[in-house]
């Protein structure tokens, strides 16, 4: 090898799997969230609160201080907060197509209604295809259950395939920015 020659990975995306801590209680006050009274509305394919005027992100993030205080630290970023939260349920035959949370920022799922027995995670599209055939590549996170919690660039796709068990799959997703001041 010559001087000045190297192989690197060009870039990199980081991707954070936790699992929470005292997850039992914390899903219990995670369930209080959606009990409110607040209508689920069939967008696409899925069940969601995601137009709803309630907001719960503070209540959110107050649950979930330990784990984002850890994921902030990974990510290296610094004046982060939850800007925005839903909730998301998958009934038989429900699935989310391919999209995006914006072009800034880090989004989140954790995974409340969770049994990888009935469900696949959420799946995620390689903003660069095979470089020797162009076909698409993704990448499915693994070991995810009730509790897990996967943090992402907001800007990459995703999405979940059909839910092909009667067991409704539920996840809360929220989106993560740097406070402006």
């Amino acid at each position: 090898m010559n001087e000045g020659d190297y192989t690197w990975g060009l870039f990199s995306i980081p991707f954070c799997h936790k699992k929470i801590q005292n997850w039992k209680e914390k899903k219990s006050e995670l369930l209080k969230l959606k009990e409110k009274n607040i209508p689920y509305i069939k967008e696409e394919n899925i069940f969601t609160d995601f137009h709803s005027e309630y907001n719960y992100s503070q209540k959110l993030e107050k649950i979930l201080k330990e784990e984002l205080d850890i994921i902030y630290l990974k990510f290296e970023v610094r004046n982060y907060f939850v800007r925005k939260s839903w909730i998301e349920v998958s009934e038989k035959n429900m699935d989310h197509k391919p999209h995006n949370h914006g072009a800034l920022g880090l989004s989140a799922v954790l995974f409340l209604d969770f049994n990888p027995k009935y469900h696949e995670p959420t799946h995620f599209i390689s903003p660069i295809g095979n470089f020797e055939t162009g076909d698409t590549t993704y990448f499915i996170p693994s070991n995810v259950d009730e509790g897990s919690l996967i943090v992402f660039p907001s800007m990459i796709n995703h999405f979940t395939i059909k839910n092909d068990s009667n067991v409704p799959r539920t996840i809360i997703s929220f989106n993560m920015s740097k406070k402006i001041y």
